[in-house]
């Protein structure tokens, strides 16, 4: 049970260190949003990786992993649909229109998780049932303690000073940096 538990933990935290970047940058670029609705879109693109690579690991291959570069169209799409709202606001520095809604946080969990099916495919195919149900328990902690992290690193003045200044240009940026990476990944 213990040798699930570190395997788990050690599994999520190199497939979610990225997404720690991505969810600081949410929390900063969104004071106004509230902080439950993005905790939900991460448990639901979460909860989406998760039982995509249980139901795959079981032998149902909904997903052949040459086809998770896909994924990347997620952010890419989500970045070309921010660059024209920012072009439709008459005044520069405008909140833009991404406001960490349950849905884009989701999407941006479920687009950067390609590694985390490549490494979690292989890992529910060697657990069984036990050890399965200790992994979602350890990655349902970890994703909590993941989005307080990421909100705690959004606190800091500097980063909020920076993200709040150049939001409207960081933000397609991220987007598009984000699907160039998992297409190459």
């Amino acid at each position: 049970m213990l040798e699930a538990v570190f395997t788990s933990l050690i599994a999520f935290i190199s497939t979610n260190i990225d997404d720690i970047l991505i969810l600081t940058f949410i929390f900063t670029a969104n004071k106004n949003a509230k902080t439950y609705k993005i905790i939900l879109g991460k448990y639901i693109g979460m909860a989406l990786l998760t039982a995509v690579s249980i139901i795959s690991a079981l032998g149902l291959k909904l997903i052949d992993p040459k086809y998770l570069f896909l994924l990347g169209f997620v952010p890419i799409i989500l970045g070309i649909k921010e660059i024209i709202s920012n072009l439709k606001n008459d005044k520069p520095g405008d909140e833009t229109n991404f406001k960490g809604s349950i849905l884009s946080t989701a999407f941006l969990t479920v687009a950067s998780g390609a590694d985390n099916i490549g490494i979690y495919i292989p890992l529910f195919t060697s657990f069984g049932f036990f050890e399965t149900v200790t992994a979602v328990i350890v990655f349902a902690v970890m994703t909590f303690l993941w989005c307080l992290l990421g909100k705690y690193i959004a606190s800091f003045s500097k980063i909020q000073s920076i993200t709040e200044k150049y939001k409207t240009y960081i933000i397609p940026v991220v987007y598009f940096i984000l699907g160039i990476y998992i297409f190459f990944k």
